[in-house]
């Protein structure tokens, strides 16, 4: 089975229909400014293409567009320019090209975003370096389809609409490049990609997607990106070094992916080590330690306690898990709490999640205890996703103030209370007229499965989980004035003393 959560890659679209990237009218224009460029800096939109003969990379060199030969010791060199892509398809595109080609110091922006638009688009490349150029306020900054054996390095790619950088492709190495403020900022697709020492960061998305075989993710700076830091999928990917602030990691795949995968404690979150664990058993306290973030794929028989994960995209990740137990943690300010895929009778007990998104997750996952845990301020508390959510139990919990929803049953034959006691809604409106602390009416739980809290509490049954109180505030000037009045006639009781 494989897993596919939280990130929701943009297709790849087709790049070479539907904006006409070889019309005469774009040629014309791209001839003419590569006149203008034997005597300025300015330029209009580049096209090149091997396929080409009215626009490969001779007709460019001729043109004056570059310099060089497009060998090895004397590439082809496109440099210097400030280039606004208006409303054309791309600021730059090179497809069909194996000679040896630089594309480097270059301003590259769009004032004009139409609906397939990229800073520097490459299809069909082999062999190019693009070096220290500025391509921020695009749709898409970088663009790289089935290009192999590239080099990107010391990039600006900030305030795109869509990705900071975008590569499908092998043996591409990604260093040292600034992917910041756009949807995502660098997704990377492919077999033994390089990733590493980029900074991708508060980025709407993710800072970092890598996907493919073989991918190595070492030394990349991921801060406050608003779903997660780094995302991994594929086989035999290497993550080490990074640094993550406000944000954590997430990974999806299959049994022998994530056995594959190689995901060290060298990875910080929020100055704390990450852990990830594939198919062990009888993990406990001192597998935690002072634990970041925490990610279990097929392990069984576990115990995560007492740990605070908080601001890391997902405080506990649960992939195909059998009893594990997630025991009086923190798990403040994420996208979700905890998440569980496929695992099965998980004990969550003394839990504080509060502020997150969405504070516990659940798809596929069945025969699971919730006692004792306080959702509070969450958009979402809990959301049992589909019918593989079943014969959960979920009793004596506090659910304060969740915004847009306080549980949300799409799953079957889930337990809302023990046949005496529920658990406590901030939002019910019931009465108790019994006085038994049990209201009189059941609570609904949203969605399909029609469940009912039929014992909902009055009061919160979690020590230092219930509201602030909220006083009248005539009863607090009063209050305020009675022990004025006390003080004054202290002081003066003291005076006549003295």
């Amino acid at each position: 089975m494989v897993f596919t959560f939280l990130f929701l890659i943009t297709p790849n679209f087709n790049l070479t229909t539907g904006n006409n990237i070889k019309s005469p009218e774009y040629r014309e224009k791209t001839n003419l400014d590569g006149e203008n460029l034997k005597i300025s800096k300015v330029s209009g939109p580049i096209y090149i293409d091997d396929n080409d003969p009215s626009a490969n990379w001779s007709v460019a060199e001729a043109a004056g567009i570059c310099t060089g030969n497009g060998t090895y010791l004397d590439p082809y060199v496109i440099e210097d320019l400030v280039i606004d892509g208006g409303g054309l398809a791309s600021c730059i595109l090179v497809a069909n090209s194996n000679v040896y080609f630089r594309i480097e110091n270059c301003t590259i922006y769009s004032s004009a975003v139409q609906i397939m638009n990229f800073g520097i688009q490459l299809i069909n490349v082999n062999n190019s370096q693009l070096i220290n150029n500025d391509c921020s306020y695009n749709l898409f900054g970088i663009y790289l389809d089935n290009c192999n054996n590239n080099t990107i390095s010391r990039n600006i790619a900030n305030h795109n609409i869509l990705d900071g950088i975008r590569l499908y492709g092998h043996n591409n190495t990604i260093s040292g490049n600034t992917a910041n403020n756009n949807l995502e900022g660098m997704a990377l697709v492919g077999k033994n990609n390089n990733v590493s020492e980029n900074t991708a960061n508060e980025n709407i998305e993710a800072g970092i997607w890598g996907g493919g075989n073989y991918t190595t993710i070492l030394g990349n700076i991921l801060n406050n990106n608003n779903q997660f830091g780094l995302g991994v999928g594929g086989n035999n990917i290497i993550v080490s070094g990074n640094i993550m602030n406000g944000c954590g990691l997430t990974t999806s795949g299959s049994f022998e992916m994530f056995l594959s995968y190689d995901i060290d404690t060298t990875n910080l979150v929020n100055g704390k080590p990450l852990y990830y664990y594939c198919n062990e058993v009888s993990l406990g306290t001192s597998d935690f330690i002072n634990a970041g973030q925490v990610i279990l794929a097929y392990c069984n028989n576990s115990i995560i306690s007492n740990l605070d994960l908080s601001h890391c995209s997902i405080g506990v990740l649960l992939l195909s898990c059998r009893y594990i137990t997630i025991r009086g943690n923190i798990a403040n300010n994420n996208w979700n709490g905890i998440y569980s895929i496929y695992s099965n009778y998980t004990n969550i007990s003394g839990n504080i999640i509060k502020h997150n998104i969405i504070g516990v997750d659940f798809w596929a996952s069945a025969y699971n205890n919730f006692s004792g845990n306080s959702f509070s301020y969450n958009n979402y508390g809990i959301i049992f996703r589909d019918s593989g959510c079943s014969n959960n139990i979920i009793t004596l919990n506090c659910f304060i103030d969740n915004n847009l929803g306080y549980a949300l049953d799409y799953g079957s034959n889930n337990h809302w209370d023990n046949g005496i006691q529920g658990n406590y809604w901030s939002n019910y409106d019931g009465l108790d007229t019994d006085g038994d602390g049990i209201g009189d009416v059941p609570y609904n739980i949203t969605g399909s499965a029609g469940s009912q809290d039929n014992f909902p509490l009055m009061k919160c049954p979690i020590q230092g989980a219930t509201f602030i109180p909220v006083y009248n505030p005539f009863l607090l000037i009063g209050i305020i004035l009675i022990l004025s009045i006390i003080i004054s006639l202290k002081l003066k009781k003291s005076l006549k003393l003295k």
